[in-house]
C-alpha cells in the first residue's frame, strides 16, 4: 500500500501537465506543426505565442470545436497577421481573412469549447462580431493591451470609456452599466440570456445597435441619465414592448419623444 500511494505522489504532478501547454509557432501559418488537433481538444489550457494567420485561426477553431477540452486560450505573446487561408465564412461579407493586428469579424465566433480568452497584448481593433456564438465563453481579459482593458472579463477600450463587448457565457443577472462607460458597442451584450436588469449611468451618450439583442429575459431598465442616450435597434423588438423603463423624475417626456426609446410601451420616472 505504501508503495503505491508513493507511486501515485509521484505520478500526480505528472498528470497535471496534460492539462496545459504552451507552444511557439515558428511561422505564421505553421500552428499544425507544433500541436496537433486531437493534442489541443485534450488540454484545458493552451498558451499560444508567435506570429498567426488565417490557416492559424483555422486550425484554432478545429481545436474548439467537436468534444473538446480546450476552455482557456492565451494569446497574450501571439500576434495576428495578414494572410493564410480563409479562417471562416461569414454570412454576406463571405470569406474572412486576417489582418494585422485586428481581431476582424468571425474571428473567434463558434469556438464553443472556449471559457477564456486573452487577447494579444498588440491588438488593435476588434470587430463587433469577434466573439459571437461563443456559448461557454464567460470572460476575455486582457495583460499588456495598450488599446484595449478587461474589467471582471468584460471588455472595454483603454480609457474604459467604451464598453465593448461582454461575453455570452457571462453570469449577469443585475447588468449595471459602469459610471465611467459614455458608449455601449455594437452588440455588446447579444447573447447575454440571463440579464434581467439593465442599469444605464448618468454619462451615457449611446447604446448602439444590438446592444442587448438576444437578451430574452430582461424585464426592467433603469436610466440614470437625464438626456436620453442615442438608441438604435438596441433591445429585442419583444423585450420593447413589454419591458418597464424607468428614468429620472422630470425625464419621462423627453424620453417619450425621443426616437428609439418612444418605442417603449412602459416609460416611468
Amino acid at each position: 500500500m505504501r508503495n503505491l500511494l508513493l507511486s501515485l505522489a509521484f505520478m500526480m504532478p505528472f498528470c497535471g501537465f496534460a492539462q496545459q501547454k504552451t507552444v511557439t509557432v515558428p511561422a505564421a501559418g505553421s500552428l499544425s506543426t507544433v500541436i496537433s488537433v486531437n493534442e489541443g481538444r485534450t488540454v484545458k489550457y493552451l498558451k499560444i505565442n508567435g506570429e498567426l494567420n488565417g490557416t492559424d485561426i483555422k486550425y484554432i477553431h478545429q481545436m474548439t470545436n467537436g468534444k473538446s477540452q480546450l476552455s482557456e486560450l492565451d494569446l497574450s505573446d501571439a500576434s495576428i497577421i495578414k494572410g493564410g487561408e480563409s479562417y471562416a465564412n461569414v454570412g454576406a461579407l463571405g470569406a474572412m481573412y486576417t489582418d494585422n493586428d485586428d481581431l476582424a469579424s468571425g474571428i473567434f465566433s463558434e469556438c464553443f469549447s472556449l471559457k477564456s480568452i486573452v487577447i494579444p497584448n498588440t491588438v488593435s481593433s476588434i470587430n463587433n462580431s469577434a466573439f459571437s456564438y461563443c456559448p461557454s465563453l464567460s470572460e476575455i481579459k486582457t495583460v499588456a493591451n495598450k488599446n484595449y482593458t478587461s474589467i471582471s472579463g468584460i471588455l472595454y477600450t483603454a480609457d474604459s470609456t467604451t464598453l465593448v463587448r461582454c461575453p455570452q457565457a457571462k453570469n449577469l443577472v443585475k447588468c449595471e452599466i459602469p459610471y465611467f462607460v459614455k458608449h455601449v458597442n455594437v452588440s455588446a451584450f447579444r447573447g447575454v440570456k440571463s440579464i434581467t436588469t439593465v442599469i444605464l449611468p448618468s454619462g451615457l451618450q449611446d447604446l448602439n445597435d444590438y446592444a442587448f439583442y438576444g437578451c430574452p429575459n430582461i424585464k426592467e431598465v433603469i436610466s440614470y441619465a437625464e438626456n436620453p442616450p442615442f438608441y438604435e435597434n438596441s433591445f429585442d423588438a419583444n423585450v420593447v414592448s413589454k419591458v418597464r423603463v424607468k428614468v429620472p423624475v422630470g425625464a419621462a417626456e423627453t424620453y417619450k419623444s425621443v426616437e428609439g426609446w418612444n418605442g417603449f410601451h412602459n416609460i416611468t420616472e
